[in-house]
């Protein structure tokens, strides 16, 4: 045999003799002493809940609260399952019978917790707590459940919490996630600003230390080893009474209604109907009212305000003639003859007034909604830069708002329509049609939201938001958003807006049904819908000489802009310069010099 391979041999067999010897003494030997720490030491941590963050109006009005709940839960491993009187004892307790108790614990895992019984009154989880040091397995859940004010809806801008089961908590592994310590019952923050700040709501656990025997019981209290920190509070920019008034104002109809303060990006009001009823998931979802929800045609959980997909219309076509201006192709005094219609290649684009408009100008074509003036426009300037206008008055890009899964939209360029068509495999009228908001291009209402408001204050501009401040342990903070502008020449930003002017204060302008006093501008658009009636925007700010709102109002499968969403925006604009303008809004005296680092989008007033 070869020498190496002896030595390798001999050591082999001493590293074995070692480890056997080792395995005896610790098994045989010294077997008693190490059962007996064993025994002695194993300690679990029980999680100490820390209070959901409080969600306040724009004006400090509490609307969103808290309130314990308490349920019963049984950790198998750790529960005598062999022993009659221990079923016999919970269920007496719980007023249940035993059989139900060992069912709610058949085949599930040993180790993981498993609720015998929901909303426990707090006499018995007191009474039941000085008990469990003589049932092993047996301890109390503390749920938080959100109370609302009687007098708030809007579902879908406050959202509801929702249980963590075994098939969402990989989500809560990964990610933002990654540092929590989530677990399955537990609940979380499902749709709106309860979804979109749940790691700033939520608060971080606290954790109780016990020692426990072989068998699960107690023996010994190792206090509590890290004390919870309670989730934000948070101060919307919502105006409690016009968010009413605007749900109310919409009605039955279907769409979505925001109102933007132009100077700061503060969302005052913002609807999206169909909506649901938000107190149906305080207590769990019943089946039939889940069942309801998710089959109606008209989708109410859809959050049209974030998540619909509408052509813009007439809406786009500031976009078109200032991407003219810009590149040269256009003066505010180049003139375009419309007959009605716009001859390409053979194929004939009408115009909306069929007769025409004759010989018109730039802020004329915006006042009357000329589709001609911009079918020439748009052929001049081709897909490519009309895509690069649009994104940069924001669409096709999420604006950012403090709402979960937004949707970007879409504002196709030529690499989508050879991507999807093949290559020049599409037809050339596809880019006149873009020039006049149809076609593929899709925006949500948020998306227009911003754009008017880039309009309404000359360029520049704050992203659409629900947060005013932030509260934690060390007092009230404000949260600072950026200042954003849109590098276009003042001048030409001045005359959409003068065209915008005459679009609701002259006879001649489509959108005359959304005049009020306070000399509101804005464009009617109507989205065309291959699926059934056009849906209807009106996009507008006001006062026109120092803006302090804006509104959007899109009718889904209302109809024209014209007939339905511009006289819509009036009786919103006429409410709030009546009712709601100069209310002085919640603000604290003291703020602290702290970054708020932990709100997405935002940065702390220092």
């Amino acid at each position: 045999m070869n020498p190496r391979s002896i030595i390798f041999s001999i050591f082999l067999g001493t590293v074995w003799l070692i480890l056997l010897s080792r395995l005896f003494y610790l098994q045989v030997v010294n077997s008693d002493y190490f059962a007996g720490r064993a025994e002695n030491n194993a300690t679990k941590m029980i999680d100490q809940i820390p209070a959901r963050g409080l969600i306040f109006d724009r004006y400090g009005k509490l609307i969103v609260e808290n309130q314990p709940t308490f349920s019963i839960q049984i950790t198998p491993a750790e529960f005598d399952t062999n022993s009659s009187s221990e079923f016999e004892y919970l269920a007496q307790r719980l007023n249940m019978s035993p059989a139900e108790v060992r069912r709610k614990i058949q085949g599930v895992w040993p180790y993981t917790p498993v609720t015998i019984k929901e909303n426990v009154d707090f006499t018995l989880i007191a009474k039941l707590e000085e008990e469990m040091v003589k049932h092993p397995g047996v301890h109390f859940k503390v749920d938080i459940h959100r109370i609302y004010s009687p007098d708030i809806t809007m579902p879908h801008v406050i959202g509801y919490l929702n249980q963590i089961t075994e098939q969402t908590i990989g989500y809560f592994k990964t990610g933002d996630f990654s540092d929590t310590d989530y677990k399955i019952g537990e609940l979380t923050g499902a749709a709106g600003i309860e979804k979109f700040y749940e790691i700033e709501l939520r608060g971080q656990k606290g954790y109780h230390e016990l020692q426990s025997d072989s068998k699960g019981k107690v023996v010994k209290d190792l206090g509590i080893v890290k004390h919870p920190t309670d989730g934000y509070n948070l101060y919307l920019t919502i105006d409690l009474e016009f968010q009413r008034f605007v749900e109310t104002a919409m009605g039955q109809n279907k769409g979505s209604i925001i109102v933007v303060d132009v100077r700061t990006g503060e969302i005052l009001a913002a609807t999206s109907k169909p909506d649901y009823n938000i107190r149906w998931f305080v207590e769990g979802i019943s089946h039939e009212q889940w069942k309801e929800l998710n089959e109606n045609p008209d989708k109410p959980m859809f959050n049209r305000i974030v998540q619909s997909g509408y052509a813009p219309g007439s809406t786009f076509k500031m976009i078109t003639a200032i991407a003219a201006l810009e590149e040269g192709l256009a003066t505010p005094e180049t003139y375009i003859e419309c007959k009605g219609v716009y001859l390409l290649g053979g194929n004939r684009f009408r115009c909306w007034n069929w007769t025409g408009h004759g010989h018109i100008n730039m802020q004329n074509a915006i006042t009357h909604s000329c589709d001609v003036y911009f079918y020439t426009l748009a052929w001049e300037l081709g897909i490519n830069k009309l895509a690069k206008y649009a994104r940069m008055f924001g669409l096709g890009e999420m604006t950012g708002v403090d709402l979960p899964n937004e949707k970007k939209g879409n504002v196709p360029t030529t690499d989508f329509f050879d991507s999807r068509y093949g290559r020049n495999n599409w037809k050339s009228g596809t880019v006149v049609n873009l020039g006049i908001g149809q076609g593929e291009i899709l925006v949500t209402p948020i998306q227009i939201a911003q754009y008017v408001t880039i309009l309404a204050n000359s360029g520049k501009y704050q992203q659409p938001h629900f947060v005013r401040y932030a509260e934690d342990q060390e007092g009230i903070r404000k949260v600072l958003y950026p200042i954003k502008s849109v590098p276009v020449k003042p001048d030409y930003l001045d005359l959409m807006r003068h065209g915008m002017w005459a679009v609701v204060n002259t006879y001649e302008g489509t959108g005359k049904r959304a005049w009020i006093k306070w000399q509101a501008a804005g464009k009617t658009g109507t989205s065309e819908n291959v699926h059934g009636n056009y849906h209807g925007w009106f996009a507008g700010f006001a006062p026109y000489y120092d803006p302090e709102i804006a509104v959007v109002v899109i009718m889904e499968n209302g109809g024209e802009g014209s007939d339905v969403a511009a006289p819509m925006s009036a009786t919103v604009m006429n409410y709030y310069f009546n009712y709601i303008r100069g209310r002085k809004a919640f603000d604290p005296s003291d703020l602290k010099e702290k970054q708020f680092q932990s709100l997405r989008n935002a940065q702390l007033i220092p």
